[in-house]
């Protein structure tokens, strides 16, 4: 074997890439039992021991910190943690209309109305626009809208259509970026662990998951709220002291039992360099006594034992208060309680109406202590000094020092406005000490307070401080979002409950390890000694698979699981090829050592065919999934490289070594040696018979389909709301439905089980048009008011909206996903076997599979104890469906090329080639049907204890894997016959 150095090679390299990308969840894993053993139950203490060690070296040798660590292991997905994930969607009509100046101009409102209905059905709204107003007005100029003085540079007023449609595409684009980093910046301030954004690439939409999250309505608003971009004067840090200091006092007479914690102690004595809160610079040991004194001085100081005193060394060694706006330093988790002390009835009459109290967008470098500044409102309104829709323009560059800064360009009114602030704010210039700041703030944080050293008379100013180059651009996206506003609204959002995540969790793991003992069992009875070889490739595979899956921070669902599952039971699959060839070559008399060499060779084409196809289809399912069906395809993709490369090279290299060491190696048993042999089924002469048999349930399904009044769509494809609801007792479904109709004002409540009785999956329309932000507030109490009259303790364990929009693009990409899929293949085996029949075939069996899969869908709909509904995840099954079918029918086409490349022809007539058919079907049956037993094994056991969340869609697995076999012995090549002329 050649390259057999490189393969050893590569091997160990990814194993010790893979170890050291795993080896972050153990020391993770580890940090966190010390934290509860600290802790012994209490949640606060256990937090508090986990914030304190954010910043500490906790990885042996590199010295990574936990919060390196943290952000680098594998995590958990919603269905597998609980929590939350939304779909934004950001206005483009309202951005445009902003860019018009809110032009009243009838045409132009009238062609924005219409462009956003065609949105609604996938076309793209500026194109829609352009379009729209042209018809309306065909001589009219949109340049007359759009083109000013401050985009002059950019749009000239003399522009055609077709260039003021490409200026409005690049601001759309725009805008959807600085969307990004504004919601990117709000999450991050919300202080969740690992939240997951995305761009959805050719939308102008935005996929946010927040594992762990389960405040919907906290979250709702924080991601709707308005992008506030403002520039306020502040106060000096030693105007605000006295008022700290008497806010302290008043606290420590009304709050006699704020007593802060050892931990809360220890992390702020830690934060402040060792100095505790009052001025002073001793160092606290941690003993008992210590202890004491914290907690005693918590009681005379219940302010400042949580927020430190901006301070510093004087030159003669005394501590004095920094200059500046910076008031305070507090530990993140300690400034909810600073905003509750100001908020205290006797402590709001102490701050004066001008003065305001804001935090940092993020904690100082390497830390997670948070800046508190003092906001100064000199405004009778209360409003800041100046506006973000003062700037026109942001960009980021570098300063004269090299040093990356953001350069600012403002409006002509808020150039004059900048000037008189910045000339107040640098007072005498001669004098340092008589600089003032300016705080830039957006959504009530402070993202940077630049101290002004004179008057900035032109409107253009630059911003400096310790900044990367990535700051700098944020910045700069930040700034431009004030003038811009496109307001961006959540479309859809999926909601898992923390118990639900938690039964996923133990669901999907003994799917998957029972799945993994039956493949190991299964290898090892049925090819003895090479059956374990297989066994050990399969591990290698499966450490591979969760070391890269770690390495790209990959965030693992249940789909993610069932998706490694599979592959598992597909990685068998390439062993199975090559096991198969190696037992022929044997039964021809050739030596062990010869028949592997050309048990491998024969097989190589085969195993790349079906791989290649399975590859080309979890690629499509990638692009044009989302969610939960995107990780499938992540875990599927990797899963088909990591297994060619363990199930292909690395069993070879181990029998390469077995061969050398003169081991015994056996392919067989008695019981598995002649299993397969002699078979002669006539699957040519049979297909008519076979054509009469899938006519016949088409049939049915289509007869079931009128009965049925179509499919049953899931919400994912109609719009709607649904929520998961586990009571305490059985539920009647009827009366549940109709309860909740009546409190939905007439809407229809479709109510099903889901998995048991007691678990109630419940869908409606009820005010799913409605773009009010209190929508999903309304929907939920109108629920919450039908299910308490029903009088039976319950528990929402879930919830999900998607809006029509949503809907009818989720729709529009599964069409385009099957469409596609289907060329690709048509192509793929064109390319491959040289036939446009071969290719044909393949797709009218693909065709067939998933017009079998959708008749048994609707037959089998409300028979069975889970509901069958046409989704997102069902798109998913059907496309793996199609997969199957395509590695199963290639491996019957190159063994038919195989066989005409032996006879030196380039195709066979007639009989001959019914013959040749039949042979290259019953040759390859054992493989076909091996193949397809072991994955119908692991699916069998996903769908027993893999959970009641993807139940429906590993049952279409299922009957599509049986389907996909029968397809590629019964239709896809006997289909070949009746679509080639004999030649006379």
């Amino acid at each position: 074997m050649q390259g057999k150095g490189f393969i050893k090679f590569m091997a160990v390299l990814l194993g010790i890439v893979c170890l050291y990308s795993l080896s972050f969840n153990l020391v993770s894993y580890n940090v966190e039992k010390d934290a509860k053993a600290f802790a012994k139950g209490d949640l606060l203490k256990e937090k508090a021991y986990l914030d304190s060690m954010a910043t500490i070296p906790v990885y042996p040798v590199f010295g990574h910190t936990y919060q390196f660590v943290k952000s680098h292991e594998i995590n958990l997905g919603l269905d597998l943690k609980g929590g939350m994930n939304v779909t934004m969607e950001v206005s483009l009509a309202e951005l445009t209309k902003s860019l018009a100046n809110n032009t009243n101009d009838a045409n132009f409102n009238q062609a924005l109305h219409a462009a956003q209905a065609d949105a609604a059905t996938g076309k793209d709204f500026i194109s829609s626009f352009v379009s729209e107003y042209e018809k309306l007005v065909p001589s009219g100029k949109l340049a007359d809208f759009f083109a000013n003085q401050e985009n002059s540079e950019e749009l000239k007023s003399s522009a055609s259509n077709s260039e003021v449609k490409t200026f409005l595409a690049a601001q759309a684009k725009s805008a959807i970026d600085r969307s990004f980093i504004i919601l990117r910046s709000r999450i991050d301030g919300f202080g969740m662990v690992s939240p997951n954004m995305q761009k959805q690439e050719g939308t102008n939409r935005i996929f946010i998951e927040m594992p762990g999250i389960q405040d919907k309505e906290r979250v709702r608003k924080l991601l709707q709220g308005s992008a506030e971009l403002q520039f306020w004067q502040v106060y000096q840090n030693e105007e605000v002291f006295g008022i700290l200091e008497n806010i302290n006092k008043t606290l420590a007479l009304s709050v006699k039992d704020t007593t802060a914690t050892t931990a809360q102690a220890a992390d702020t004595t830690k934060a402040n360099g060792g100095k505790l809160a009052g001025l002073t610079n001793k160092t606290v040991k941690k003993d008992t006594s210590a202890t004491a004194k914290a907690a005693e001085g918590a009681k005379k100081n219940p302010l400042f034992a949580v927020l430190q005193p901006s301070i510093m060394a004087g030159e003669n060694g005394q501590q004095s208060l920094r200059r500046g706006p910076i008031v305070g330093l507090v530990q993140l988790k300690d400034t909810a309680k600073v905003n509750a002390f100001f908020n205290r009835p006797e402590i709001r009459p102490l701050i004066p109406t001008t003065l305001k109290f804001m935090w940092s967008v993020k904690p100082m470098e390497k830390t997670k202590v948070f800046e508190l500044y003092a906001i100064k409102a000199n405004s009778l309104d209360g409003k800041p000094a100046l506006a973000g829709d003062a700037i026109s323009e942001a960009r980021f560059g570098r300063d004269q020092q090299g040093k990356p800064d953001v350069t600012m360009y403002m409006t002509a009114e808020g150039a004059n406005k900048w000037k008189t602030i910045t000339a107040e704010a640098a007072g005498n210039p001669q004098d340092e000490n008589d600089n003032k700041a300016i705080a830039i703030v957006l959504d009530n944080s402070v993202y940077s307070a630049p101290t002004v050293s004179g008057e900035i008379p032109n409107g253009v100013s630059s911003i400096s401080g310790n900044f990367t180059v990535e700051d700098t651009k944020d910045l700069a996206n930040i700034l431009k979002a004030g003038k811009l506003p496109a307001p961006a609204k959540i479309v859809s959002d999926f909601v898992v409950g923390p118990s639900l995540g938690k039964q996923a969790i133990e669901s999907g793991l003994a799917s998957f390890v029972i799945a993994f003992v039956v493949i190991l069992a299964f290898m090892a009875m049925y090819y003895n000694k090479a059956g374990w070889v297989a066994n050990l490739a399969l591990l290698f595979n499966l450490f591979f698979i969760m070391g890269v899956l770690a390495a790209f921070g990959a965030v693992l669902t249940l789909p993610g699981i069932a998706g490694i599952v599979l592959t598992i039971g597909l990685s068998v699959d390439a062993n199975i090829l090559i096991f198969e060839r190696v037992r022929e070559e044997l039964a021809q008399g050739k030596s062990i050592a010869v028949s592997i060499k050309e048990g491998f060779k024969h097989a190589m084409s085969s195993i790349i065919d079906s791989n290649v196809t399975l590859l080309i289809l979890g690629i499509i399912l990638g692009i044009f999934g989302t969610g939960p069906v995107r990780g499938f395809a992540v875990t599927l993709c990797i899963g088909i490289l990591t297994s060619f490369f363990a199930a292909v090279l690395i069993s070879r290299v181990i029998f390469e070594g077995m061969l050398k060491n003169k081991s015994g190696i056996s392919f067989d048993n008695s019981v598995t040696r002649n299993a397969f042999k002699n078979i002669a089924f006539n699957f040519v002469g049979r297909r008519k018979l076979y054509y009469i048999i899938s006519s016949l349930i088409i049939i049915l399904g289509v007869v079931f389909f009128v009965k049925n009044k179509g499919l049953n769509l899931g919400v994912d494809f109609k719009g709607g709301r649904t929520y998961l609801v586990k009571f305490e007792k059985n539920m009647n479904t009827e009366d549940v439905a109709h309860k909740l109709t009546a409190t939905f004002e007439g809407k229809e409540a479709m109510v099903k089980t889901a998995g048991t009785d007691n678990t109630l999956k419940i869908t409606t329309s009820y005010h799913i048009e409605d773009q009010d932000a209190n929508a999903d507030k309304v929907v939920e109490s109108a629920l919450r008011k039908g299910l308490d009259e029903i009088g039976t303790k319950y528990v929402i364990d879930g919830s999900q909206k998607v809006t029509p929009t949503i809907a009818s693009d989720i729709i529009n990409g599964a069409y385009l996903a099957v469409l596609v899929s289907c060329v690709f293949m048509f192509f793929y085996i064109l390319i491959r076997f040289r036939k446009w029949q071969y290719g044909l075939g393949a797709v009218i069996a693909l065709f067939h599979d998933v017009l079998l899969v959708l008749s048994f869908y609707t037959i089998l709909d409300g028979v069975l104890p889970f509901p069958l509904e046409i989704g997102q995840d069902f798109i998913a099954a059907i496309l793996t469906v199609m997969g199957y079918t395509m590695t199963e029918t290639v491996v019957v086409f190159d063994r038919i090329r195989e066989k005409l490349g032996e006879t030196g022809k380039d195709d066979v007539y007639g009989e001959e080639r019914n013959t040749l058919i039949n042979f290259a079907l019953n040759s390859t049956l054992s493989r076909t049907i091996l193949t397809s037993l072991t994955v119908f094994f692991v699916l069998i056991v996903i769908f027993i204890f893999g959970g009641d969340s993807i139940r429906g869609f590993i049952f279409a697995l299922l009957i599509g894997r049986i389907i996909g076999t029968y397809s590629s012995l019964c239709i896809s090549t006997p289909i070949v016959i009746d679509l080639s002329k004999d030649k006379k």
